[in-house]
């Protein structure tokens, strides 16, 4: 679904700027680390974690990312209060990391920072974990779909669905800065699309054992189903495009066959359409990203990683040691010194950036799901398990159990919506 704009008001319009905080004790932090650079970690764009790092209290200006913006209602009670939290053990500042944003992205940086001892914070304007981006997507756990969208081809598309309202790739043709620079910059990556869906690759692969080492050690369970993945195709053009894709994700080490009409109707007899053959990637999977996500949050919590939902982060500063962020807490204003912050702010990340002159510029994609609760035999036994994926069409679809099925398709670039 679309997401809503987050840039701060005006620090002079923000609730509470004329009064003096409120400090209250220090809190004991269970897991000391040593000392560490301060660094503030942006996610953002095909490439990851991008660190920018500066010498704990140094109070260097190279650590740029220290603000975000995220909106919300802020109610009246205690409006003007800021609690001041210091982590500190023994008189030694501990290593805590906050981690704005609690989708799957937020979710695994928590556990990835917990399993390695750190502590660490989450905030989310929700109330619970995987309510925005990460509550209902296609549901591939996909290293075979791992192209960029970046090439000429795709322009063309967008180009010829522009004017189309059922187009699989919409864009809407009211110029904007943000779109067209966001454009720009799409097409001038045109030129490394093969080494970017090569390496992309290589990160999905890795990131599926990740994923699954995860579920493991949480016991979570999201409806996984590992029958693989299967694309389709019913035009020449399109096929003989997915050989050379093919030929890019076998460099980054996938396995993926090509398979022919009547293969494609074996792997998956519940398909009725009239296809010329496909790609089948067995080592890829199904589940439902939400359970997964809430299963890992859960985890978290019982690795000590602390949780402050329905929390609008108002401010972000580098002190020089550390970094402060505030918050409002249902109007209490909250503030609390960190060794650093993880952004996993999905399309807010943009606005993040603006509030401290850097520049990450994401665009959102809308897409779209529905979820069809398979009540009965007949149902169950006529939705397809193997995962599918149409390439012209944008359309995917994902067996979440033996109760569930999921079709997502559309790529909308609409703006925050």
């Amino acid at each position: 679904m679309g997401e809503r704009s987050t840039r701060l008001p005006p620090k002079e319009q923000r609730p509470g700027n004329s009064q003096a905080p409120r400090t209250v004790p220090a809190v004991p932090n269970p897991k000391p680390i040593g000392t560490v650079k301060t660094t503030i970690w942006r996610v953002a764009g095909p490439h990851g974690i991008r660190p920018t790092e500066g010498e704990s209290g140094a109070g260097t200006g190279a650590v740029k990312l220290s603000g975000l913006a995220t909106d919300g209602d802020a109610g009246p009670r205690g409006a003007g209060c800021i609690r001041i939290i210091a982590m500190t053990l023994g008189g030694s500042p501990m290593t805590h990391i906050a981690v704005i944003g609690a989708g799957i992205t937020g979710i695994t940086t928590a556990y990835a920072l917990a399993r390695r001892g750190y502590a660490v914070s989450v905030f989310d304007r929700n109330r619970y974990a995987a309510m925005e981006t990460s509550f209902a997507n296609g549901g591939q756990l996909s290293a075979s779909n791992a192209e960029v969208w970046t090439r000429w081809g795709t322009v063309f598309k967008g180009l010829k669905w522009m004017m189309k309202s059922d187009a699989p790739l919409l864009v809407n043709p009211t110029p904007s800065w943000h779109k067209l620079s966001w454009m720009a910059e799409f097409m001038g990556n045109i030129p490394d699309y093969e080494r970017n869906t090569v390496e992309t690759a290589r990160l999905a692969i890795a990131a599926r054992e990740h994923l699954l080492d995860f579920a493991k050690e949480v016991s979570a369970d999201f409806d996984m189903e590992q029958r693989g993945i299967l694309h389709v195709y019913r035009k020449r053009s399109e096929f003989d495009h997915a050989r050379r894709v093919n030929a890019l994700l076998e460099q980054a080490g996938l396995e993926r066959r090509e398979v022919s009409a009547d293969e494609v109707q074996r792997l998956e007899p519940a398909l009725k359409a009239d296809t010329i053959g496909g790609f089948y990637t067995e080592s890829d999977f199904t589940g439902d990203i939400h359970r997964y996500t809430r299963a890992l949050s859960d985890g978290c919590e019982r690795m000590g990683v602390a949780f402050h939902y329905k929390s609008n982060v108002t401010d972000i500063t580098h002190t020089g040691a550390g970094v402060r962020l505030s918050w409002d807490d249902a109007g209490v204003m909250e503030a609390q010194d960190f060794d650093g912050i993880v952004v996993c702010a999905g399309v807010g990340s943009r606005a993040i950036a603006a509030e401290l002159g850097d520049r990450v510029n994401i665009y959102p994609v809308k897409g779209y799901s529905i979820t069809v609760n398979l009540d009965d035999a007949h149902s169950q036994a006529a939705a397809p398990w193997v995962s599918l994926l149409d390439d012209e069409a944008k359309i995917v679809t994902s067996r979440l159990g033996r109760k569930r099925f999921r079709i997502a398709g559309t790529a909308e670039f609409n703006g925050y919506n």
